[in-house]
């Protein structure tokens, strides 16, 4: 017995619904990942302006404070550089 030629083959459509969930899963991989970096970066650019007012704000004579701002400045830079 011979289908309808409207009705598609149930494997063919077993197959687009596999292909469709694949692709389903892949892309919210990506978009947890797009999510996760976008973070990272916002975290390191409130960081970088936190650093910015520390360092404007400073206290003049105080070079241990300085030395410590400097390498937080250099960590940023670090980070920001993997983001």
């Amino acid at each position: 017995m011979q289908q309808h030629p409207a009705v598609p083959d149930p494997y063919y459509i077993r197959t687009l619904l596999f292909v469709h969930m694949q692709s389903l899963k892949t892309y919210q991989l990506y978009h947890g990942e797009w999510q996760q970096a976008e973070a990272k970066l916002r975290h390191a650019e409130h960081q970088k302006m936190k650093l910015d007012r520390q360092q404007s704000a400073g206290s003049g004579g105080v070079t241990a404070a300085k030395s410590v701002l400097s390498r937080r400045f250099r960590n940023f830079e670090k980070l920001s550089e993997k983001v």
